[in-house]
């Protein structure tokens, strides 16, 4: 029994090290580094969520909503583009005091080389502002005169450059010629983090108004007008319509508060709300042109369509608009894939900048 458990425990390390070899390098430090990302990684995504429901909150003290269209619009790029780039460089800065608590560890030393948290010259970074970079200069001369200075602009304000000498090694890294290294720097880390942030977030299927409070008497934050259903005037939906809304309510959830939930029964809201449509009719000039036909319906009518609610936003709605009161629900801590939108620079800051090279390759 003895010498089996001896075979067996020596097998298992030979194959450690066959995986070292393999890998050639520690299989302890890249478990250890993959980890500490992934840590990384989870703190970026649940501050980003804590970020957007702030500005949430933020909205909801200044009165504005999903009926407050270019306002509600600017909140949420905000959010996406500066809420992507805070996580990233908060979550950097407290790696980077993490490795720098165990200095004295020699594991910590060499994670902090490879990972390099703080480092101040990113490929990541680098390499979209080079490409943008190389295109503006080759259309330079292809776009009118007015038109063509974006490689000038690119030059100055993101390389900090002021002359034609943008340095380039082999590494594709920039070297920054700017009297002020800090202000570049924070110039290029925004431009390309929150472009990176902002694309993943609209590939992800999230729109500006995703972190807006919803106003009862127009289309929520979780509004998807592609797979809404056009409605028949004032009347309820027909039962095949009402399949249809139950569905869509089962997997993308109420439009106004975003809840998702098998058991609820999704009711086909009008929206805009046939009361607040009658009321809109009803109006002293409105009703003056409609009773003399001087104007058309459809020209002031609007054009209504159902949306799935669950059973609370829907009894809140019916008593503001009955009362014709505005109000606004908030969905704090309602969570949808593009929340992830500032993974995406991270994980090509993991490919592109991590050292593995400088891992020991030795097995200890």
């Amino acid at each position: 029994m003895t010498e089996t458990h001896i075979v067996k425990k020596n097998t298992r390390h030979t194959d450690i090290q066959l995986c070292s070899m393999v890998c050639g390098r520690s299989v302890d430090g890249i478990i250890e580094i993959l980890g500490t990302y992934c840590c990384q990684a989870l703190f970026i995504n649940a501050l980003f969520l804590i970020l957007s429901n702030i500005a949430q909150w933020i909205q909801k003290e200044f009165n504005v909503d999903t009926s407050s269209f270019f306002s509600a619009k600017f909140y949420g790029l905000l959010t996406v583009t500066f809420g992507s780039y805070i996580s990233y460089k908060v979550s950097e800065l407290l790696v980077d005091a993490f490795l720098k608590v165990f200095k004295d560890s020699f594991l910590a030393g060499r994670m902090r080389e490879v990972m390099n948290p703080s480092k101040s010259s990113l490929a990541c970074i680098n390499v979209p502002i080079l490409l943008l970079y190389r295109c503006s200069k080759y259309l330079h001369n292809q776009l009118p005169l007015n038109l063509g200075s974006l490689d000038i602009h690119i030059k100055n304000q993101l390389l900090g450059s002021d002359d034609a000498k943008d340095d380039v090694n082999e590494d594709v890294r920039i070297s920054v010629k700017s009297p002020r290294p800090n202000r570049g720097r924070f110039k290029r880390e925004l431009a390309v983090i929150s472009g990176y942030g902002l694309g993943t977030f609209l590939l992800l299927g999230g729109s500006l108004h995703s972190f807006t409070p919803s106003e009862l008497s127009h289309p929520g934050a979780y509004a998807m007008p592609k797979l809404s259903l056009k409605a028949d005037g004032y009347g309820y939906a027909n039962s095949f319509q009402k399949r249809i809304i139950q569905t869509i309510g089962k997997k993308y959830g109420c439009h106004t508060c975003g809840m998702i939930s098998d058991k609820e029964k999704y009711i086909a809201d009008h929206q805009p709300p046939s009361g607040v449509v009658k009321r809109k009719l009803s109006g002293k000039y409105i009703s003056f042109l409609l009773r003399h036909r001087l104007i058309p319906i459809h020209l002031v009518k609007p054009e209504q369509h159902f949306y799935p609610q669950c059973n609370k936003c829907s009894i809140k709605q019916a008593a503001a608009v009955s009362k014709n009161r505005r109000e606004s629900v908030t969905h704090f801590g309602r969570f949808r894939t593009y929340h992830l939108c500032p993974t995406t620079f991270f994980v090509s800051r993991v490919i592109f900048d991590t050292k593995w090279s400088k891992l020991n390759r030795k097995v200890k």
